[in-house]
């Protein structure tokens, strides 16, 4: 069977992306190659035509061959009709106006900047993200000060999407969570957890500083209408999003942010620590 049966995207008004993007998954792991984001690139770059391949080689090289770029790249490009200001989908009773919808879309696709602050379940205020070191080797975490709280960014639009580190003289980071188990799991009950840190971007990959087992995202944030932060497992999108922890270590710097997907097991178990959320604030 040739796994390119079907699966094309030109970027027409009205064709769904996600259909597309749900399709090169579906060749992938047929091929038996859901874990390579380089081969998934390459694969859906193969599958691009008319609008969708002109986007696609504006592209730099590095979204161009890391599937977890270019997917977020085509998902903003590409919105869905009703995230279109103008649109019969959006708007039925009005005429359609394409400067209208030209406008809206490129308004979607404007980042949208500010600064993340924890806050406890009872209200307690346990300060904004930034640079300093914490219990788990993380080198972002909770406590900082707003003067000192971390500049981020993100484009709307699609499911998940990234969170970018403004850095001043020298490249931005993203921020993503490191699993320490090799394997883990969100089912009911399980003790898996990751740390809250910076990636560093290097072509394809994403490198933390941390030295935890398992793997490490960042394609995995999602701000909901109420501007609260919620990340996901990257293995299971189904996943309602994942709950943060901090501790209050007043030993480091910063206190250190994990997140896992059972808050009652996580807590029985590790004493000490506080449920938290993340809410963006804009500057």
């Amino acid at each position: 069977m040739d796994i390119h049966e079907d699966v094309s995207f030109y970027g027409r008004e009205g064709e769904a992306c996600e259909g597309f993007i749900r399709a090169v998954r579906k060749a992938a792991f047929a091929a038996g190659r859901i874990r390579d984001d380089a081969w998934m690139a390459d694969f859906a770059s193969t599958c691009l035509d008319e609008s969708a391949l002109r986007y696609f080689e504006s592209l730099t090289p590095a979204i161009q061959s890391d599937w977890r770029l270019l997917r977020q790249a085509l998902l903003t490009k590409y919105p869905p009709p009703d995230q279109v200001l103008g649109t019969r989908a959006g708007n039925p009773g009005q005429d359609y106006n394409p400067l209208t919808a030209a406008g809206a879309a490129l308004l979607l696709r404007q980042p949208r900047k500010g600064k993340l602050r924890v806050i406890g379940q009872d209200s307690t205020d346990f300060g904004y993200i930034g640079d300093g070191n914490t219990s788990h080797n993380a080198c972002v975490g909770g406590g900082a000060s707003v003067d000192h709280a971390l500049l981020v960014s993100y484009i709307p639009g699609g499911e998940l999407y990234e969170i970018e580190i403004e850095r001043l003289g020298r490249e931005n980071q993203v921020l993503g969570v490191h699993w320490r188990s090799p394997s883990p799991t969100t089912a009911i009950g399980s003790l898996d957890h990751a740390v809250i840190t910076a990636f560093d971007y290097a072509g394809v990959h994403r490198l933390g500083p941390t030295s935890q087992g398992g793997p490490g995202y960042t394609a995995i944030w999602n701000v909901r209408p109420d501007n609260t932060v919620w990340p996901h497992f990257e293995e299971d999108r189904s996943c309602t999003g994942l709950r943060i922890f901090s501790n209050r270590d007043t030993g480091n710097q910063r206190f250190c942010l994990l997140v896992a997907a059972d808050a009652g097991a996580f807590v029985t178990k590790f004493t000490g620590w506080n449920v938290v959320k993340l809410t963006f604030e804009d500057v």
